[in-house]
């Protein structure tokens, strides 16, 4: 998945019950996916989308249970320098529900 953008959208397996934990040092190497409203999935996202609060402030994207982070280190759209971070990070597609 990713954001309008098209920078990568990240899970953090220490959202596993649904609620976003990243925030100090992780918030600012994994900042909150920002949106105002509603969320719009793309043909072919299957899980559902939603806004959930930040703990940093504001309001990020939810798919299913799953709260989405950027990465700070993909510069460009496109990059997964993210995917697989520290064992807890993973790249979001289009099913997460669970």
């Amino acid at each position: 998945m990713v954001d309008a953008q098209g920078h990568t959208l990240y899970a953090f397996t220490k959202d596993a019950n649904g609620t976003p934990t990243c925030v100090d040092a992780c918030a600012k190497a994994w900042p909150a996916s920002s949106v105002n409203g509603q969320p719009v999935a793309d043909p072919g996202v299957d899980a559902p989308l939603h806004p959930v609060t930040s703990p940093t402030g504001g309001t990020m994207i939810a798919a299913g249970k799953w709260p989405l982070y950027r990465f700070a280190g993909d510069a460009s759209p496109g990059e997964t320098n993210g995917q697989g971070s520290g064992g807890t990070w993973f790249a979001a597609d289009g099913r997460l529900v669970n």
